[in-house]
């Protein structure tokens, strides 16, 4: 996936990825972490289930602050 992602809420991974999924020859896309599984419910567009995961799941880390 091309697209930078916010890491996870809950595991902070950076292992983010797009599934897809059709159902009579419609896409359907979710995100997903690969670290715990946690994800999006399925939309059908990809930015808009990219969207979905930035604007109310994804978490900005700070690594700057210790």
């Amino acid at each position: 996936m091309n697209e930078k992602l916010k890491p996870c809420p809950f595991c902070k991974s950076c292992k983010i990825c797009c599934d897809v999924s059709y159902t009579f020859s419609v896409k359907f896309y979710q995100i997903r972490c690969e670290n715990c599984g946690f994800r999006t419910g399925y939309v059908a567009l990809k930015r808009a289930a990219i969207a979905r995961w930035d604007d109310e799941y994804g978490v900005v880390i700070d690594n700057d602050k210790n």
